[in-house]
């Protein structure tokens, strides 16, 4: 009996022991001394998350996604450990970044990300709504915890253009063909959001069906997001409305230009640009909040 109840301890014990260690997971026993806090992974607003570190001679010595969460339970609730020696650090931290590409991420000077699609061709597809925050921290004793909080921001723009008096029936439209021009296709992220290109001919292109179309009152609305506009460069977008056949009904190109002054409109992160076309002409180029309508807008953004 006491054989039998003292094995039963010991299972017990164990058991125990066992609950404790993972329910309790030490966060810190891997002597982590830097921890980057993501409240938006831990909330499940953002699709994914990737936190990037350089130290003062540029090289990549912290790289945590939560792609990877299976093997560090930690990134789930928005926690990213690292074990940083003394010194200086540039950190960064990107989210929903599924549709972006990642390149040359070893060195500060080459690391950059860029637009989906086929970079030999240089046609791409629109990006997701990717958010940012860019960091500094320094490490001055490496036993000594520190953490962040990163307040992620939205890095993409997006571009509203509105058909007012569409020439041509409405019930026959159904999809859209868009091709822009003068994009930005490429971000270095010692850039920051002044974006470059992969080729100086690469543009975007897109195909809206009519679910993915808005009519309300007899007009047309479309609308696209894109990385922040080039510096000095002008955007063109060039549509092709289509019938069930995907037979062309007409085409449009749609400066995205002050239409008085023919000077370009620049798109900022975060922000919207809103372009009225009565019928084929040009009216209204208004640079906005991401959420906000022509209405309350700003001043055109022109260079």
């Amino acid at each position: 009996m006491r054989k039998q109840w003292l094995l039963l301890v010991f299972f017990a014990t164990c058991t125990i022991l066992l609950l404790y260690t993972a329910c309790t997971y030490d966060y810190f026993e891997d002597e982590s001394n830097y921890v980057v806090y993501v409240p938006e992974v831990k909330d499940k607003t953002v699709a994914d998350c990737r936190v990037m570190i350089y130290d003062k001679s540029g090289l990549l010595v912290g790289d945590k996604s939560t792609t990877a969460s299976k093997h560090d339970p930690r990134l789930n609730m928005g926690l990213f450990a690292f074990r940083l020696p003394v010194g200086e650090y540039k950190v960064y931290c990107y989210a929903n970044t599924d549709s972006i590409l990642f390149s040359g991420a070893n060195t500060y000077e080459t690391s950059a990300f860029s637009l989906p699609g086929n970079s030999t061709e240089g046609v791409y597809s629109q990006p997701s709504d990717v958010f940012y925050d860019r960091l500094e921290h320094t490490v001055e004793h490496p036993g000594a915890l520190h953490s962040d909080t990163a307040v992620i921001e939205r890095y993409v723009g997006h571009i509203t253009v509105r058909f007012k008096n569409f020439p041509y029936d409405l019930a026959d439209l159904s999809g859209i063909d868009m091709v822009a021009e003068g994009i930005a296709s490429r971000q270095y992220l010692k850039h920051d959001t002044l974006t470059s290109r992969i080729g100086d001919g690469d543009v975007m292109k897109h195909t809206n069906d009519l679910s993915s179309i808005s009519l309300s009152g007899g007009i047309l609305e479309v609308d696209h997001r894109y990385f922040p506009s080039l510096e000095n460069s002008r955007m063109a977008l060039h549509f092709t409305f289509t019938d069930s056949g995907r037979n062309a009904i007409t085409e449009m190109t749609v400066a995205v230009s002050d239409p008085d002054t023919n000077i370009p409109v620049r798109l900022y992160r975060g922000k919207r640009i809103i372009i009225e076309v009565d019928r084929y002409y040009v009216t209204t180029v208004q640079l906005v909040g991401w959420d906000e309508d022509i209405e309350s807008g700003e001043d055109i953004g022109v260079w």
